[in-house]
């Protein structure tokens, strides 16, 4: 995969619009899914569908048209993500960091931001969580530290990183108590990549530790909390409303193509008790069907309906007060909770079925619990969510 190159303005593209991308992602879909095995076996996806899948534009989506996106909204790069998901839940995953960091990029300065591949987008690898510690210096800044989870089957152009920033040995703080967390874009011939990424489900997404210890000029560095001043859209919204969607688009598509598994299956089998009629002909077996599916749908309509008034605000320059931002976490989480559910349920009325490595629901369910072992899914953010709604006290964290 090429590297990144100066900026270029947009050219004409087969999948500029949201419809055609997703049209494209459907028609690539059958041969992401065939392979899924096989990726999960390599713990890494087959080159050429790397390449093609690069090749459809999908990291662009986000960027602005004159950077040389495609100027998506999130709710039109949503289903996109889902559709591809539901293919293979780790090609979901990895394609879902690369696009969810051009909101992250919008945080640092040009110099840095327009460094990017004109042909497949920025292609960046994200910890977002601050587990390495950085301090000013007269040149820049000194990062060091090791970051789990680095997700993103694919080569590169730069990582981004999170870490708390020290005076010393100990942590700077902000004006409102917060503790002072800056996001660091590293080339990645200054990352070292551990092959640790040996993991229940999602075992194709590449996600390594990576260490790093090295210096950085001013510009590399970006603040990771608050909104900042941009004419776009994306940059205005807090940052768990420009991630956390795309976590749960994941999620949803994996349970879509679990469900989809369940259909083709039930009409194949028999109940062991009953072997006079097909699994399909039972009448609680399609009672738990149909309520499966309804949950499904529910929660993506709950999911695109706050997307969709988060995304107008963010258009608006509305604010986005403290109490907003923890009802749209607990949304996010609510999301996680009833695919889990609808998963587990799902998983039972295939019986033995996917208890055999190779079942394609098996891989799906060990997928969707690793998804949503993330903090996105944490339920934590419930109690917050209670105390503002009774004018109770709120941690300041709670609203970040």
């Amino acid at each position: 995969m090429a590297k990144s190159q100066p900026y270029l303005p947009a050219q004409s593209d087969p999948g500029a619009s949201p419809a055609q991308m997703l049209a494209t992602i459907q028609k690539l879909a059958p041969d992401i899914a065939a392979r899924g095995d096989e990726a999960e076996r390599e713990r890494r996806p087959p080159d050429e569908l790397a390449a093609r899948l690069a090749d459809t534009g999908v990291f662009r989506m986000l960027w602005a048209r004159e950077r040389g996106g495609l100027g998506f909204t999130i709710p039109e790069a949503l289903p996109v993500i889902e559709a591809l998901a539901a293919a293979d839940g780790s090609a979901g995953w990895s394609t879902m960091i690369g696009v969810e960091s051009a909101s992250i990029w919008l945080r640092f300065g040009e110099t840095i931001a327009s460094a990017r591949n004109a042909t497949h987008g920025v292609m960046t690898r994200c910890a977002l969580i601050p587990r390495g510690v950085a301090r000013e210096t007269t040149e820049g800044w000194r990062l060091q530290g090791r970051w789990p989870l680095t997700s993103g089957a694919y080569d590169a152009d730069w990582f981004i990183c999170a870490a708390q920033v020290l005076d010393g040995d100990a942590p700077r703080m902000r004006a409102d108590g917060l503790p002072d967390m800056r996001y660091f874009a590293v080339a990645p011939e200054r990352v070292e990549i551990l092959d640790t990424w040996k993991a229940l489900g999602l075992r194709s997404t590449m996600s390594h530790d990576i260490v790093i210890d090295t210096t950085l000029p001013p510009h590399h560095a970006a603040p990771a909390l608050g909104t900042i001043d941009t004419p776009h859209a994306l940059g205005r919204l807090p940052t768990w409303l420009a991630l956390g969607p795309f976590h749960c688009a994941v999620i949803l598509g994996i349970v879509s193509g679990a469900l989809s598994d369940l259909t083709a299956l039930l009409p194949t089998k028999r109940p062991v008790l009953n072997p006079v009629i097909r699994t399909s002909e039972d009448p609680l077996v399609q009672h738990q069907v149909g309520e499966a599916a309804t949950r499904l749908n529910s929660a993506r309509a709950f999911l695109m309906s706050e997307m969709n008034a988060a995304w107008a605000m963010a258009e608006a320059n509305t604010e986005f007060t403290p109490q907003m931002r923890v009802g749209f976490r607990s949304m996010l989480t609510f999301v996680h909770a009833e695919c889990i559910a609808v998963m587990d349920r799902l998983f039972h009325l295939a019986g033995a079925t996917p208890v055999y490595d190779g079942s394609p629901l098996q891989r799906r369910f060990r997928d969707l619990r690793t998804a949503c072992q993330h903090v996105t899914a944490s339920t934590e953010v419930y109690r917050p969510y209670g105390a503002f709604l009774m004018d109770a006290p709120v941690p300041n964290a709670a609203a970040l």
